[in-house]
């Protein structure tokens, strides 16, 4: 094998290479500026309302969502710069509101919010 074809074979692997990679990169949302936020209804009644609110350096951010059925789930891309925290405002349907504590926050970051009947409990996702 000749030096010209083993250098056109290398690029090949490496263009192959870099595809997988970016394509790794975008299926686990590395590339955004985004958080994914799974929050579940767990507390056996239907949610009125649903805001996730974020504070980071550079923005802040209040978004309306909807409302979980009871035992529903819906997942929420939340538009981060940098890092930062952010919250989860709930009003059930027997008018009980609930507020999860601050959450740290960053791009490419997983976390499931679950609504229980008293609570909001968080826990990282991968």
């Amino acid at each position: 094998m000749n030096l010209p074809s083993k250098l056109v074979g290398f690029a090949a692997l490496s263009i192959c290479a870099f595809g997988v990679g970016a394509l790794a990169a975008s299926e686990q949302a590395w590339m955004q500026p985004t958080a994914l936020i799974d929050i579940e209804n767990r507390s056996g009644q239907f949610a009125r309302s649903l805001e996730v609110k974020y504070e980071g350096s550079a923005a802040s951010s209040a978004s309306s969502l909807p409302a979980p059925s009871a035992d529903g789930k819906i997942r929420f891309p939340l538009y981060v710069r940098g890092e930062g925290v952010y919250f989860v405002h709930v009003v059930l349907g027997d008018g009980t509101v609930l507020q999860s504590g601050k959450r740290y926050v960053h791009p490419g970051s997983r976390t499931v919010e679950t609504i229980l009947e008293s609570k909001i409990s968080g826990t990282p996702g991968n």
